[in-house]
């Protein structure tokens, strides 16, 4: 069967699933993206090793390319933040987006597992290993590279579609596929991202996640007085949405066709609510939910932070 042919099944049996946006990367990948990898300092969150990182071939032995999907997650009852601070929503939401429905990783497995079985009838001699965003793989590059979309200055893939309320998944395979084109074009350029960013992360000289605040919410550990500064700038007490929220990209960003993503939303946590579980009924209750993961403590720190923040300006406001 030609690559072309088997790409056109894929993309067939894609369609079925709703997953519109779909391409291809052809292995192995440049030998020098170990190296950049390395300078973009990644988070403590990502694989250490980026040699690692750039090898499919070692998730699934005689593979040939990868096949890289995005999952919209924008629900249609998300609507944007205003175009200027403060950011409050209306009905107190303090989760952010990718994290409201049920734990995104659980739900993009599902898909990829529907598509392998179906691609495994239509394609028998072929092997394929699926991967959501906690792989070794450099997600963002593969979709890049796929022709899924370009980069903003947040370092957020901006599809034209979709904006960048998106996560990456795919499936390494053995079999043989047409390279897809990546974009050429860049984001607008107007540095919404990088005036409005809670902690000042993002800089003409790179990403600085030491001053993320999505990277804070999931922190270990005590907070330090700037660190705790940046976590009360918003009201999320898990993840950050203001790069995502200010971007022109995203003003007209189509929610999600997938119907998981709009079902099963918790959108708000109180420390009230936490208090009531122990540690293993906790587990137990959150488990399919994304912010779970670090644990009920490090939420209720959250929490506190933003409390300790509500009581100060309470004290300041004139009877």
């Amino acid at each position: 069967m030609k690559p072309s042919e088997t790409a056109g099944i894929i993309r067939k049996a894609c369609a079925r699933l709703q997953l519109t946006e779909v391409g291809f990367v052809s292995l192995p990948l440049p030998a020098g993206l170990a190296e950049c990898l390395t300078e973009a300092e990644p988070s403590p969150f990502t694989p250490p090793d980026p040699h690692l990182r750039t090898r499919p071939e070692e998730l699934l032995p005689g593979a040939q390319a990868v096949i890289v999907l995005l999952f919209p997650y924008r629900a249609p009852t998300d609507t944007p933040l205003p175009e200027h601070p403060p950011y409050t929503e209306t009905g107190g939401a303090n989760i952010a987006r990718y994290a409201r429905p049920r734990d995104y990783h659980r739900i993009c497995k599902q898909y990829l597992e529907r598509l392998q079985a179906r691609l495994q009838v239509q394609l028998p001699e072929e092997d394929f290993y699926p991967f959501v965003d906690t792989s070794p793989l450099p997600d963002r590059y593969l979709a890049y590279a796929a022709g899924l979309g370009y980069f903003g200055r947040n370092h957020c893939l901006i599809n034209d579609r979709y904006g960048t309320y998106t996560v990456i998944g795919g499936l390494v395979t053995t079999a043989e596929l047409p390279p897809s084109e990546p974009l050429t074009r860049s984001c607008l350029g107007c540095n919404r991202c990088r005036r409005y960013c809670p902690g000042q992360a993002l800089r003409a000289d790179g990403f600085t996640y030491r001053r993320c605040k999505s990277y804070l919410t999931q922190k270990k550990g005590e907070l330090s007085r700037t660190e705790t500064e940046i976590l009360q700038r918003t009201p999320t007490v898990f993840g950050c949405d203001v790069c995502q929220d200010v971007c022109p990209h995203n003003r007209r960003a189509e929610p999600s066709p997938l119907p998981e993503f709009a079902a099963d939303r918790l959108e708000r946590i109180t420390a009230a609510e936490l208090a009531a579980y122990s540690n293993t009924a906790f587990r137990k209750q959150f488990a399919d939910r994304a912010w779970a993961w670090r644990g009920k403590q490090i939420l209720l720190r959250n929490l506190a932070c933003l409390a300790a923040k509500k009581e100060r300006t309470a004290e300041h406001i004139p009877d």
